[in-house]
């Protein structure tokens, strides 16, 4: 495969950069999707421990790109967990003040080379999508450090014609930033995102440091615990379990109905459990240098 000269990524990540400022400028409106029906008073519990349950309505900002519209939803860390301020205070001392409490020179080249990015310049990435293979992406989550707060940003197609748009205003953030932390996202998150930028015809480049966590878990874990799975690593390494999350494979058929009924309580489950996946990769990384 041919690769793009220095000079054609940077064109690209100009014309993603001038888009999504083109996004910015225009005026955004709020969106809040009202659920169809009240809630049972039995349906509160869809929460990690210590996470707080996701709210009834959801609430984002309209923004427009030349291709259409879709829902950004931007909301501090606090707003989903109750020790955010605590974790982000932690967060801040490793990575800006460099109070990594292992020995670097024992951690993998990547997790070495991970230690030394400048974390303003970092996204944390999980994707939601239809399936596994050529089926659209409703659902981009990224999480980033603004300041000294972590703040968490999802991108959500209301409908399939959102998909296009979506991708754009996604692919301009990431044009921003320098690295990019996932969990299997090498695998999978990045080249599905990659493929459905290439057939909605969206320009993309990829940050130039990908810190893939799945494989240092492997690394770590493997024969110590049941599988490396996100969620084993939540419960093994964060002392978590979670309730009444929804499991991965009912998420495409969620979105499905979510397109057709527009009900919001379709959806909020999924959101949730995107928001929860991120927020837990960046405190399983954050254990692992914090040596605990």
């Amino acid at each position: 495969m041919a690769k793009l000269s220095r000079e054609s990524l940077q064109r690209l990540g100009e014309l993603n950069r001038n888009r999504l400022k083109s996004a910015k400028e225009r005026p955004e409106k709020e969106e809040i999707l009202q659920p169809k029906v009240p809630r049972s008073p039995g349906a509160r519990n869809h929460s990690t421990a210590g996470f707080i349950d996701p709210p009834d309505e959801i609430t984002g900002r309209e923004v427009e790109m030349p291709s259409g519209k879709f829902l950004l939803i931007r909301r501090d860390l606090a707003e989903i967990w109750d020790a955010a301020e605590r974790f982000a205070s932690h967060y801040c001392l490793v990575f800006n003040r460099g109070a990594i409490g292992v020995d670097i020179d024992s951690l993998h080249e990547d997790v070495r080379r991970f230690c030394e990015v400048d974390h303003n310049q970092l996204l944390y990435l999980d994707i939601e999508t239809c399936g596994l293979s050529s089926v659209p992406v409703f659902l981009v989550g990224v999480q980033q450090l603004v300041g000294e707060r972590l703040v968490l940003e999802q991108y959500l197609a209301r409908d399939y014609s959102e998909e296009k748009p979506m991708l754009e205003y996604f692919w301009g953030k990431m044009a921003e930033f320098e690295a990019v932390t996932t969990y299997n996202g090498k695998s999978f998150d990045v080249p599905f995102l990659r493929d459905r930028a290439v057939y909605h015809g969206v320009p993309h480049v990829v940050p130039g440091f990908h810190l893939d966590l799945l494989h240092e878990a492997r690394r770590r874990f493997k024969g110590q615990f049941p599988n490396c799975k996100l969620q084993t690593l939540e419960a093994r390494l964060c002392n978590r379990l979670r309730r009444g999350d929804i499991p991965g494979e009912l998420i495409p058929k969620a979105y499905h109905d979510f397109v057709r009924t527009k009900d919001p309580q379709l959806i909020r489950n999924v959101i949730h459990h995107n928001a929860l996946d991120i927020v837990t990769m960046s405190e399983v990384l954050l254990r692992l240098l914090s040596g605990l």
